[in-house]
């Protein structure tokens, strides 16, 4: 088995062989929900919340295999969002739960005995950046923490193999975030978004009938159509 965070080897588990054994009482205060009766798909959706104890040693027993179904490997411990999630870990373990997203995962078969959670045939589709940055930060000798990060685990039973696919591609598809939208909400963004809303711009354009400023601390559609104003002509 490899459990280096590099490319699966040729020869590999079968993916029906990867199964998730929980007692009830590794659910962080019992705190699990089958959300079978709210899904008209005919699957099946459990959410846990867990520790990293369950997913590190989920990794020991897999590696790799986990991701089978991802769309990508591990990215390194050296990016951004990586180094993030291992700093978080390490200074601040008990933050975890709001800062991180959680992980995402299908199966072939959920089985819920009174004291047990069997899960068959699981894969992480979303949140393998989350689980590696968990092993790498027990290579760094932080495991003692693990029994304070709390995450959240979402896994679904699909129906067929197409509402499968579906659900990894739609997991992992959005907006690419660019460094400036964090600078959207932030105080001088919304400083000059108070302040120049009160303004009127009276350009010759204008025809003497004035607008209202409208300030876009936020990024917009490519295709919508703007007018730069230079602040000493408002």
């Amino acid at each position: 088995k490899d459990k280096s965070p590099w490319p699966i080897p040729f020869k590999s588990f079968k993916d029906e062989a990867l199964c998730l054994k929980l007692n009830k009482s590794d659910i962080k205060s019992n705190a699990w929900f089958d959300l079978k009766e709210f899904d008209e798909t005919d699957s099946r959706t459990l959410v846990l919340l867990i520790d990293a104890w369950v997913i590190k040693r989920l990794y020991d027993k897999y590696g790799n295999f986990l991701f089978n179904e991802n769309i990508r490997l591990f990215q390194g411990k050296n990016k951004t969002v990586n180094a993030g999630i291992i700093s978080t870990i390490e200074k601040q373990p008990e933050k975890f739960f709001v800062y991180n997203n959680g992980i995402s995962a299908v199966c072939d078969s959920i089985d819920i005995s009174r004291d047990n959670i069997n899960v068959s045939g699981i894969q992480v589709i979303n949140g393998a950046q989350t689980v590696l940055s968990i092993n790498q930060a027990g290579k760094n000798g932080e495991e003692s923490k693990f029994g304070d990060i709390h995450i959240l685990l979402k896994i679904t039973q699909p129906k067929d193999q197409d509402l499968k696919e579906k659900i990894t591609r739609y997991n992992n598809s959005q907006t690419a975030i660019l460094p400036a939208d964090f600078r959207s909400n932030d105080p001088i963004q919304k400083f000059l978004n108070e302040k120049l809303s009160n303004y009127y711009y009276f350009g010759p354009e204008m025809k003497g009938i004035p607008k209202k400023i409208k300030y876009c601390n936020k990024r917009q559609p490519a295709d919508r159509k703007f007018k730069e104003i230079k602040l000493p002509d408002l």
